[in-house]
């Protein structure tokens, strides 16, 4: 997927490049299929870090039951980062996948 944004023409980051990005860089983050894997709550507060104020991280949850995204919603609310919206993404059927958006607080975490 990073190979074909890059012949694209978008930003691509590998892991190493994104952890060494300073504070309050990024006007926002997106995660598509990845938090069913987990994901780690360092790597959460990276990206809060990583936001800033106001900021925006938005990802689906696939096959996530309501009872794990309540636990990963309070794990990322420990970090700074509150859940603003979330809807059924209509992309899978006969699985869940909702979309979930998180906001950073206007004051910095």
């Amino acid at each position: 997927m990073r190979q074909l944004a890059s012949r694209r023409g978008e930003a691509v980051l590998g892991p190493q490049d994104w952890h060494r990005l300073p504070r309050s860089s990024l006007d926002g983050a997106i995660s598509a299929f990845v938090l069913h894997y987990g994901v780690s709550t360092a790597d959460f507060g990276q990206i809060a870090r990583q936001l800033r104020p106001g900021a925006y991280f938005a990802a689906n949850y696939f096959k996530g039951d309501d009872a794990a995204i309540e636990l990963l919603t309070q794990e990322i609310r420990g970090v700074g980062l509150a859940l603003e919206y979330k809807a059924e993404l209509l992309t899978t059927r006969g699985a869940s996948n909702p979309l979930l958006v998180f906001r950073k607080s206007d004051r910095q975490c």
